[in-house]
């Protein structure tokens, strides 16, 4: 039931088409969003500052490959975790630091090309990108059931990998600089910082469960 559920969006093209179309759209304007930071960074740092952008194209790599039987458990499994991650980060910092995100009468211009400009209320705009990495979070369910295998190996790679970005980012200001000197000393990023740890310990505590189940069938030729 479950599998012809989640078929609808493979195999229906029109909202296969749709998922990824927005997800490439999503990427783009992330990877913008990014983009000044990523040019200030030095080289070891890049891959640990475009966390949703990254995460999104890797989103449409994964799908790509699970519609045409190619599916990579490893690539399954970091996009599980990072997309709900970052998803979810979003959810909640935007509302938790309301005074920054959601200002009344406040509004941002984004440039497209030549003179072409789109203005919204700054308020609106992040709004509509709580409710995008809301969908984005939710996202990682239509990749969840192609894990055929739980190696552990690949488990402790990924979870490592959430962790080592924590570190990057509240350590070593990977972090969105346009917000790190306003939130990184205020009390509140300490639920931040919280949740990306109750994240990442549910996400090490299911993947063990399902590494455990599947040694004890007998369906894992290595670990």
């Amino acid at each position: 039931m479950k599998k012809r559920l989640l078929d609808v969006f493979y195999d229906y093209q029109p909202l296969y088409f749709f998922i990824i179309i927005g997800n490439i759209i999503s990427s783009i304007y992330g990877y913008y969003f990014y983009w000044e930071q990523f040019l200030a960074a030095p080289w070891y740092k890049w891959i640990f500052v475009p966390d949703c952008p990254l995460y999104d194209t890797l989103f449409i790599l994964a799908f790509i490959l699970i519609k045409h039987k190619k599916s990579n458990d490893f690539l399954n499994i970091l996009v599980i975790t990072n997309t709900v991650k970052y998803g979810l980060w979003t959810v909640l910092t935007i509302p938790l630091f309301s005074e920054m995100f959601l200002p009344a009468g406040v509004q941002t211009v984004i440039p497209l090309f030549g003179n072409l400009n789109l203005t919204f209320q700054l308020s609106s705009l992040n709004w509509l990108l709580v409710f995008l990495h809301a969908i984005m979070a939710l996202e990682s369910l239509l990749i969840y059931p192609f894990v055929k295998k739980w190696h552990l190996g690949n488990i402790l790679i990924n979870i490592s990998w959430l962790f080592i970005n924590d570190i990057f980012d509240y350590c070593l200001n990977t972090y969105p600089t346009a917000q790190l000197n306003y939130m990184i000393h205020d009390p509140r990023i300490n639920i931040i910082i919280a949740q990306n740890i109750i994240v990442n310990v549910f996400f090490l505590t299911l993947f063990l469960i399902k590494w455990r189940q599947q040694w004890v069938r007998g369906e894992l030729k290595s670990v």
